[in-house]
């Protein structure tokens, strides 16, 4: 085994996953097959102590991505936009955080609709993605979070793989009620972070009492504008909240190589 560029790294931290190679596999990084189910449990579950790793398996990118999936049901509203916001408010963390939406009857292809549009064009940004595209169970069994506008698509997520949306699914109102910043206290890494505030809103989601009908973002298709704007300021609240716990309180750097861009 070589091992060259040692580095410490501190408990939480992304690179933890060199644990791996302390339970007795051959492999000292996890590079290679990326449908290693073991990569998603060591991500979830940080050593005790700090752990030594080559520092060139980081450089090869080896550790997959924190990915998110945003859903709703047509993908032309709700989930667009919080895909886009996310990206915006995460941006510096794009190589550890992969965001991307569906739409649980979506049309492939349709453009986000141009309330959207406007909404982001206000804030200097653009829609992102080539369109809407349709919910399907492997979307669903390779994310790590999944934010449904509503609970139907939290529902719908979990009956596409019930054993891994299960514990991995919310709306967007719920999970940015549910995680507290305790869940990742002493964690830097942005994509342990967020696991941790997964697996905190998860535990905590059956003992905190919520009235059921904030927990959702109403379908704004047909509402007058109004309705609409209020729709899309909810998601916005939302994903601020989120964004927050995940970047520690950091100001995300400015959109200059997403592909959630400022319009010209």
């Amino acid at each position: 085994m070589q091992i060259t560029g040692l580095a410490a790294v501190a408990p939480g931290s992304r690179i933890e996953i060199a644990r791996y190679a302390l339970m007795g596999s051959s492999r000292w990084s996890v590079c290679g097959d990326h449908s290693d189910p073991v990569r998603h449990e060591l991500r979830r579950h940080p050593p005790a102590s700090p752990v030594l790793i080559s520092t060139s398996s980081l450089l090869e990118g080896c550790v997959p991505p924190f990915r998110v999936l945003v859903v709703c049901t047509g993908n032309l509203y709700r989930s667009p936009l919080a895909e886009c916001l996310l990206r915006h408010q995460l941006l510096e963390h794009r190589h550890v955080i992969d965001v991307s939406s569906a739409g649980t009857r979506a049309v492939a292809g349709v453009p986000a609709a141009a309330a959207v549009t406007s909404f982001l064009a206000a804030r200097g940004l653009r829609p992102c993605g080539a369109g809407s595209r349709r919910l399907t169970e492997g979307m669903v069994e390779n994310a790590d979070l999944v934010l449904g506008a509503a609970r139907e698509h939290r529902e719908a997520a979990v009956r596409l793989s019930p054993v891994r949306a299960l514990s991995r699914a919310f709306t967007f109102r719920e999970f940015a009620r549910l995680a507290r910043s305790e869940d990742a206290a002493g964690m830097l890494d942005p994509a342990a972070r967020f696991a941790a505030l997964v697996r905190g809103a998860a535990a905590r989601r059956g003992a905190v009492s919520t009235r059921m009908g904030d927990v959702d973002v109403k379908d704004p298709l047909g509402a007058p504008p109004p309705q609409v704007q209020q729709c899309l300021a909810q998601i916005e609240e939302a994903v601020e909240r989120i964004t927050a716990l995940v970047r520690t309180g950091r100001q995300a750097s400015s959109p200059t190589e997403s592909r959630v861009t400022p319009t010209p």
